[in-house]
């Protein structure tokens, strides 16, 4: 089947050999205790019923989530400076904020989940629990605004890093999550 150039519709290019990927690993790191970091970046995302299409009165966001960029501190992870300065991302489940039981339970409906509203009442916020525990000590007056944000890129923190299987990419494929924040105890001189 011959093809004009002109129409088709992506860049036309040389083939590249790309080789064997198997031994790829993705970047993931090994489970690690008690990680010093820094919190270089801070915002809330959300997870819509249907995420390919935006938030509206039928496609209401099921729930809200802090999204943090962390670089491991210069002990790295194992006190001896390996993987220092490597940046990590919580994923959408580490620090959920709040959640509409309603969207929820339409999401699994639509099969596009499990809802257990046990969980969601008295766990799923458990890492949001944890964390802002370790920023501030306050975990029954919580609120998330842009001052909160504008004050976390700098913060260090306390973290574990657990590599676990992905579900979402299959059968043999791993990911880092952050768990079990902490605060840094500083040192006064």
């Amino acid at each position: 089947m011959s093809t004009d150039i002109d129409d088709v519709p992506f860049d036309v290019e040389d083939e590249i050999e790309v080789g064997d990927l198997s031994e790829q690993e993705g970047g993931v790191l090994p489970a690690a205790q008690r990680v010093i970091g820094e919190i270089k970046k801070a915002s809330v995302k959300r997870s819509l019923l249907d995420n390919k299409y935006p938030e509206a009165s039928d496609n209401p966001c099921t729930f809200k989530y802090l999204n943090l960029e962390v670089a491991i501190g210069p002990d790295g992870i194992d006190g001896q400076g390996t993987y220092a300065g490597k940046h990590l991302f919580t994923g959408m489940m580490d620090i959920i904020l709040t959640y509409d039981e309603e969207a929820c339970r339409r999401k699994k409906e639509a099969g596009g989940g499990k809802f257990n509203p046990q969980w969601w009442s008295k766990e799923a916020r458990y890492g949001a629990k944890q964390f802002f525990k370790a920023i501030s000590g306050d975990v029954k007056n919580v609120k998330v605004n842009d001052d909160l944000l504008l004050s976390l890129p700098g913060m260090p923190i306390m973290f574990d890093i657990k590599k676990e299987k992905d579900t979402f990419k299959g059968e043999g494929e791993f990911r880092n999550t952050l768990a079990n924040f902490r605060a840094v105890e500083t040192q006064e001189d």
